[in-house]
């Protein structure tokens, strides 16, 4: 299809503004949706209460619905045709936009008519221009896009970025990527061995897996500050690097989580597993946690095994009790970065400030 388009250029991405009707959009796109077999894949299908309730109302109101599709397509898929007109070949993959893709054709089932009317509804779509094998970028843009403002999980589109990032060594360059590297090697292993009986199969990284406690993302995003700490006293020039300091924090993590359960043992079942009805495995403990074993990793002059004596010495002298982690409890109203660095100070010091 040949469509008029605006060009755009941010950091070196080039992007095409287009208007596309919605039949062009049906006909057209395609979802990089999450294959188990294959572990491919970033997005989840599309939810059926969502989607239809969009159908619904589109049966019933006139919508003035400005917000642009993000697309993305290959390069051979794209042709500038001439200053003002450009040609689209083959299915573009649709990066933020399937469940308004997908109202419309809900639409088409419930109301032919209606969908008939609206079929040339035009959407202003940004069309990436991205090669598959470097999809680092549009993986990126879906997490920017859904971390921030929107209640949408990003946990599978995180683990293929960094299935994506140990084929390509390039990202060793950016701080914050090799950080999130780090933290999501570390995460995933906690997840998956049996060194560390606390996590095991509790954190949540794909759509098929429902009783788990926290998100890949939320605990990636506890290790960040640790991870810078260590980062400084460190020096990254390869994966390999990252692998091995991946694994150092995994022990410490594993020795940590050990000392955590003797406790506030309490907080978990017999065979070591988490309680939802208590915060210490969400957000709140967490995060509160991992600043602490960060505060210990410096007051300790970036020693591992000081860093871990220090943690030890501050649990077990800690005032917290096991009932100041139920859910609803005393430490519930904390739950954001600040409230954070206060249940920190509670578990080294017993003083909480409101």
């Amino acid at each position: 299809m040949n469509r008029n388009y605006i060009k755009l250029e941010q950091f070196g991405l080039e992007m095409y503004m287009v208007s596309l009707t919605i039949e062009d959009l049906i006909e057209h796109y395609k979802i990089d949706l999450y294959d188990p077999k294959t572990d491919d894949g970033y997005q989840r299908p599309p939810i059926p209460p969502h989607f239809r309730n969009i159908g619904k109302y589109l049966k019933k109101e006139n919508p003035i619905l400005p917000s642009a599709i993000l697309a993305a397509v290959s390069e051979d898929q794209i042709k500038e045709l001439s200053e003002n007109l450009l040609e689209i070949n083959g299915k573009i993959r649709i990066v933020d936009g399937q469940h308004r893709i997908e109202g419309f054709k809900y639409l088409n089932k419930i109301d032919e008519n209606r969908f008939m009317e609206m079929r040339n509804f035009q959407f202003p779509v940004i069309i990436l221009k991205i090669n598959e094998n470097q999809r680092l970028h549009e993986i990126n843009t879906f997490i920017d896009i859904n971390s921030k403002g929107k209640k949408v999980s990003t946990d599978l589109a995180i683990r293929l970025r960094d299935k994506n990032r140990n084929e390509n060594a390039e990202f060793l360059n950016e701080h914050s990527q090799v950080i999130e590297s780090i933290a999501t090697n570390v995460t995933l292993e906690l997840n998956n061995s049996l060194k560390s009986p606390q996590w095991l199969h509790s954190i949540k990284t794909s759509p098929n897996e429902y009783n788990n406690i926290i998100s890949i993302n939320a605990f990636n995003t506890s290790l960040f500050p640790l991870i810078k700490s260590i980062l400084k006293d460190k020096e990254i020039k390869s994966i390999d690097d990252i692998k091995e300091l991946s694994t150092m924090i995994f022990n410490l993590l594993v020795e940590s989580w050990n000392v955590i359960y003797k406790k506030w043992s309490n907080c978990f079942t017999d065979t070591q597993g988490f309680k939802k009805e208590y915060n210490l495995q969400k957000g709140i403990g967490v995060h509160s946690l991992h600043l602490v074993l960060n505060n210990c990793y410096i007051n300790a002059n970036y020693s591992l095994n000081k860093t871990l004596e220090n943690f030890i010495g501050i649990i077990d002298e800690s005032p917290a009790t096991y009932q100041d982690w139920i859910s609803g409890g005393k430490l519930s109203g904390y739950n954001s970065a600040s409230g954070f660095s206060k249940i920190a100070k509670y578990i080294e010091t017993g003083e909480l400030k409101e």
